[in-house]
């Protein structure tokens, strides 16, 4: 389609820019006094965010109104705040969206610390299907709080857990049952996979992505914290050698819909002989594994399991365990943040409109939110790609099956943005 040249909208004089070592410049100043700096921008290319050289500052004159926006972060006071015109572009999980459509409630995408090593994310991922939790900041701030929690006969179980995520800030508190609680900082990087996990029916929910995602030590904690094993032979006789058992795991804390997934996630990745049965007078659902299942997937998890924990291990998986805590250095990711408000910011004595363009990217961040880089001008010609943005957010929850085969998709759909065509 054909357009017209179109100038891109601005910042307030007062709206500050996130540099390249973190700290922030008001835009005005920047360009005002054309500050050679370098400012955080998102790459594409290698989903980083780095720094990126200012290489042109713009005063586009008076503007009619800004729009004020406070998102929901997790640092500092919790809150980012910057004002732009209605039609500059900021970066939504949908894609790029003018000021003036965003509402209270919808999200926006904004640079987050990451703290949680790949090792430290399977233990979220398997205590998530175990005794874990994640629950919601109540304060208006980006993140959710991840906790542990375990009774006294498992205490030293919760201890190695918790050294785990040792370079995660932490709270323990014990109840009057001798019960310990283990409550982790909130962290941004784990929102998307609360609102996954948690679809308000009570039960968690794990997509098929979810369960691909499981490594053996995820298995183990898994299995260490809602697990049980009964031995039937310590393998003294020639016939039993090595000894046997079964595993029962509690499924009851799960979907129904996840619990067919995970038994059939269990047999077709690892092979192992599962079924799902009703147990006890509450006829709770459990997933019990056959003698030869058993020993299999404890040859699995016998390298990730707790010293405290290997009673449930057959006595020649014992003592095999090789976990040592693995942290890494934060590093700033892409987050979906809250707007928690937007209103029309009073005319102030300075009105003018400010941007600068970004090497490269152009996108830098604001107070952390990311925003499109100024004036990507054309004077004719095709529209620019972004245009075709995405209305709605289609996202695949659940895949139906008849057996074994799949049918069909559970589909959630969210409208991003109202327009019915491109501008």
């Amino acid at each position: 389609r054909e357009k017209i040249g179109v100038m891109f909208g601005c910042m307030n004089y007062s709206t500050r820019v996130t540099l390249a070592d973190g700290s922030t410049e008001k835009i005005g100043k920047i360009v005002n006094n054309k500050m050679d700096v370098k400012v955080l921008s998102y790459d594409p290319d290698s989903d980083r965010i780095v720094p990126r050289k200012i290489v042109n500052w713009f005063n586009n004159g008076p503007a009619e109104q800004f729009l004020q926006f406070t998102v929901e972060k997790s640092g500092g006071n919790g809150k980012s705040q910057f004002a732009a015109t209605p039609n500059h572009l900021i970066r939504t999980p949908a894609g790029w969206t003018e000021a003036g459509d965003l509402n209270t409630g919808d999200r926006v995408l904004a640079a987050e610390p990451h703290l949680l090593s790949d090792q430290q994310f399977q233990v979220v991922l398997g205590s998530l299907m175990g005794d874990g939790n994640l629950s919601p900041n109540r304060r208006d701030r980006n993140g959710v709080r991840f906790r542990l929690g375990h009774g006294a006969k498992q205490a030293e179980y919760l201890q190695w857990k918790t050294a785990l995520m040792g370079n995660i800030g932490h709270t323990v508190r014990e109840n009057a049952k001798g019960a310990s609680f283990v409550d982790f900082t909130p962290l941004p990087e784990l929102a998307e996979l609360q609102r996954a996990v948690y679809m308000g029916d009570g039960k968690k929910f794990f997509s098929e992505e979810y369960l691909k995602a499981l490594t053996p030590l995820a298995l183990a904690i898994w299995y260490m914290d809602d697990g049980s094993f009964t031995l039937r032979s310590r393998g003294l006789q020639e016939r039993t050698a090595g000894g046997s058992g079964r595993i029962a795991i509690c499924v009851e804390a799960m979907t129904e819909g996840t619990r067919v997934r995970l038994r059939d996630y269990l047999r077709d990745t690892h092979g192992l002989d599962v079924r799902l049965r009703s147990a006890g007078s509450a006829g709770k659902t459990v997933l019990v594994f056959s003698m030869a299942a058993t020993a299999k997937f404890q040859e699995l998890v016998a390298p990730y399991m707790a010293p405290s924990m290997e009673y449930k291990l057959l006595p020649r998986f014992r003592g095999r365990s090789t976990v040592r805590p693995q942290f890494v250095e934060p590093t700033q990711r892409l987050v979906p943040a809250r707007i928690l408000d937007v209103h029309v910011k009073p005319h102030t004595r300075s009105m003018n409109r400010f941007d600068i363009e970004v090497e490269g990217n152009h996108n830098y961040f604001v107070d952390g939110v990311m925003v499109h880089n100024s004036p990507e001008t054309t004077t004719g010609g095709k529209a620019l790609k972004f245009y075709a943005s995405v209305r709605m957010d289609v996202r695949r929850i659940e895949t139906l099956k008849d057996g074994t085969d799949a049918v069909g998709n559970r589909t959630r759909v969210k409208v991003v943005k109202n327009k019915v065509s491109p501008p």
